[in-house]
């Protein structure tokens, strides 16, 4: 639904504008100024006038490439369980009969009002101290576990804004016709959701690529990941270190980003080809029926 707001939406349209500026352009672009300069300084003149790769040519080595690599499959893998889950608790929640249905909802909306690092502090404690859980510690586990947990509700809302929209009468006719539940959501709500999961999954690999709080307290020293790296980093006062790789910790998800929405573009420009071509076949035979 469409709501008129008359002259005020170039008011709400320089707000969007604005906060877009502020929390993303500026923040990149005095990142790359940083990363730029072989070292940051506000007394010293002009600080941009000495520009150097420098600082690029020395985080580029085996290590940045390990710690991306491990947030990259650890993203991956938090998008994807992280949509499964939300898509099941949004079939359940909206699309069931069951008693407490509607609580499944509450109970996956519950994580967002907890900061991340109080389910890191959990989970550590947990996999300590619980008897044979801690051969967990040290592998992908519990940061999984933690992430999902922290990105649950805005999968949730993503996928279940969507969810309500389908209409009770084609998960009837799915059952009608002999299909259990697990295969009307496969074969009725996966496809009529599609674009929804792809933007929950995507949302959800974002902000896990560069997730610290969920996973500060998790991670082992052999293991590395990106905002870890950042952290450490930070601690050490390496600051053009540190602009580095934000500039990578930006760069790397909008490419990731490009190449999913070119995909989708591409198959659903292939999907509605098919449709047409399907649709002048079946007019052709009947006209020649006709005939």
């Amino acid at each position: 639904m469409r709501t008129r707001v008359g002259a005020w939406r170039w008011v709400l349209a320089l707000v969007v504008i604005g906060y877009f500026l502020v929390g993303f352009v500026q923040l990149l672009l005095a990142s790359s100024a940083v990363s730029l300069v072989p070292y940051y300084t506000v007394t010293d003149g002009n600080p941009l006038r000495t520009l150097t790769l420098d600082g690029y040519r020395a985080e580029l080595n085996s290590s940045l490439w390990a710690a991306v690599s491990s947030s990259l499959v650890l993203a991956s893998a938090v998008a994807v369980l992280t949509t499964g889950a939300a898509l099941l608790l949004s079939f359940v929640a909206f699309k069931t009969r069951l008693r407490l249905r509607r609580a499944v909802e509450a109970i996956a909306t519950v994580p967002v009002a907890l900061p991340p690092v109080v389910f890191s502090v959990s989970l550590l404690i947990t996999v300590l101290f619980v008897p044979g859980l801690v051969v967990a510690y040290g592998t992908d586990v519990p940061l999984v576990i933690a992430s999902v947990i922290v990105f649950l509700p805005f999968a949730m809302r993503i996928i279940a804004s969507a969810t309500i929209q389908v209409g009770d009468e084609l998960l009837e006719a799915s059952r009608v016709s002999g299909a259990r539940w697990l295969r009307s959501m496969v074969t009725v709500m996966v496809p009529l959701l599609g674009v929804a999961i792809t933007n929950a999954a995507i949302f959800v690999f974002v902000q896990s690529f560069r997730e610290l709080g969920a996973v500060v307290l998790l991670i082992s020293p052999s293991q590395i990941l990106l905002p870890v790296k950042i952290f450490s980093s930070w601690e050490e006062g390496e600051v053009t270190s540190v602009a580095v790789l934000n500039v990578l910790s930006a760069v790397i998800p909008l490419a990731v980003l490009v190449v999913v929405f070119s995909a989708r573009r591409l198959f659903g420009a292939a999907r509605r080809a098919r449709a047409r071509a399907a649709s002048t076949v079946d007019h052709v035979q009947t006209e020649v029926r006709g005939a």
